[in-house]
């Protein structure tokens, strides 16, 4: 659903590929039901969620990721 065009670019021939994400956000709601909705897609992997910019960039100091959903 949500990948058919934007992924595209992150597969490589025959390789599967999954965007890694960051959800950040201060409202916990917000993060549970985005991360639910991207749950549903095999080609996305959401790898974690952070409540403030600061300990987005805490969790990007140990883990890269392909895009930050804010």
């Amino acid at each position: 659903m949500f990948t058919s065009g934007i992924f595209r670019i992150f597969k490589r021939s025959n390789e599967s590929v999954r965007m890694k994400i960051l959800l950040v956000d201060d409202h916990t709601i917000l993060l549970d039901g985005v991360k639910s909705l991207l749950s549903g897609e095999e080609d996305l992997q959401v790898v974690g969620q952070a409540g403030s910019a600061e300990a987005a960039l805490e969790f990007l100091k140990k883990q890269d990721v392909d895009l930050i959903i804010t």
